[in-house]
């Protein structure tokens, strides 16, 4: 299995990039002035704020549908070599059984990603390993073998765990 990170992810969104994918579906230049007004935001260096020309906004309406929008190439390699993958955001688990070919494409992947997508992966949370790996976390969740069946299956990751109950006890924990 190979867990990636995209680095920076949505700090390094070059809006150009992103605007000419949305032009080939879209044509109504109106919405694509929109979304164009939608990725810029003014970022303060020192006392003057300046426009930017990369990232996209966190924690918007629109943000999920762009970033799919710059990763959807990436989909579609991914796709095209049948190879079985999840992603949210920046992350990625993608399966795969042979450890060989498992070099061969993450070099495949991470040459593709600097050169059409103009990203970059974050090599020191990019991880080739087991799917069972207690250390991994996807989505707040890892992965465990089912011995009678004998196939992965997800469970909330220990931290989660911990996370949740101790809010819990605050929340209802006597004052």
């Amino acid at each position: 299995m190979i867990n990636i990170n995209l680095k920076q992810f949505f700090n390094t969104i070059n809006h150009n990039k992103l605007i000419n994918l949305i032009s080939k579906t879209i044509q109504n230049k109106n919405i694509i002035s929109l979304i164009h007004k939608f990725l810029i935001n003014n970022i303060q260096i020192n006392k003057n704020y300046k426009k930017t020309i990369i990232n996209t906004p966190q924690k918007k309406n629109l943000s999920p549908l762009l970033n799919n929008i710059i990763l959807n190439k990436l989909n579609t390699k991914l796709k095209n070599h049948k190879l079985h993958f999840i992603h949210y955001t920046n992350n990625y688990i993608i399966i795969i059984k042979n450890k060989i070919t498992t070099k061969q494409i993450i070099k495949s992947i991470t040459k593709f990603i600097k050169k059409k997508l103009n990203l970059i992966i974050n090599t020191t949370k990019t991880k080739i390993t087991k799917p069972n790996n207690p250390n991994i976390k996807f989505l707040k969740f890892n992965f465990f073998k089912n011995p009678q069946i004998k196939i992965y299956k997800t469970k909330p990751h220990q931290k989660s765990i911990n996370n949740f109950k101790f809010k819990l006890k605050q929340l209802t924990k006597k004052n």
